[in-house]
């Protein structure tokens, strides 16, 4: 359901221990039975399903690239970054699945081992305050609260407990979206934020236009 942050490379990206976690905030019942949910990254599903040439193409395209465009924290080689993007939509971050009870159709044909729980539901317990599911697809909204990034080698306890209520912009989670602030002293970063514009639509806002007129015609200091 959930991603795991600890990832570098492509692989499956389980809890160390061997062990599963249990994720206590979700519950499901149906026709008198109820189940628990484990965490499993999105490698590990891809694992799981034996989607080998899906995760060959990550490693191959990605972690070799000379550029390193999956550095969690090593900013692009440039001066200058500015972020212009679209918040407080419901999207995506997470999904629940369950296993199938047979994934053999005949025998020249198989399924997927996993489909979506469409019962799944949050618990009483706590722990995804502002998200909501639908058929087993887990969104933040407006009301979720998220942890706005600074520096991250240099992170001041200010920074790191400042939490603000955002979703992303319908496409791309809010975390993903504001992550580029993590570069702050790598480079000079300045992040504009739309409320209600959508991931693609936002092209055609007029509010980006002027944003992006003003930064590309501004003068430099000095």
């Amino acid at each position: 359901m959930a991603s795991n942050s600890d990832a570098e490379t492509c692989q499956l990206a389980e809890p160390t221990n061997n062990q599963s976690r249990r994720i206590g905030i979700l519950s499901c019942k149906q026709d008198k039975a109820s189940w628990e949910y484990d965490e499993c990254s999105g490698f590990g599903i891809l694992k799981k399903e034996e989607h080998d040439a899906i995760l060959t193409n990550v490693s191959d395209i990605y972690d070799k690239d000379p550029l390193n465009p999956r550095d969690r924290y090593g900013a692009p080689p440039v001066k200058r970054v500015k972020a212009i993007y679209g918040i407080n939509l419901e999207t995506e971050v997470g999904a629940v699945y369950k296993r199938r009870r047979a994934i053999a159709v005949n025998k020249n044909k198989v399924r997927s081992m996993h489909k979506l729980d469409l019962y799944a539901k949050l618990g009483q317990s706590g722990g995804l305050d502002g998200f909501k599911i639908e058929k087993g697809v887990l969104m933040e909204t407006r009301d979720t609260p998220q942890m706005i990034d600074g520096p991250t080698k240099f992170r001041s306890s200010a920074v790191a407990k400042e939490f603000m209520r955002r979703s992303g912009d319908g496409n791309v989670p809010y975390y993903s979206l504001q992550f580029c602030r993590t570069w702050e002293r790598q480079c000079l970063v300045s992040v504009s934020e739309l409320d209600g514009a959508k991931h693609r639509a936002i092209l055609a806002d007029k509010r980006f236009h002027k944003i992006l007129t003003e930064y590309v015609t501004m003068e430099e200091d000095g």
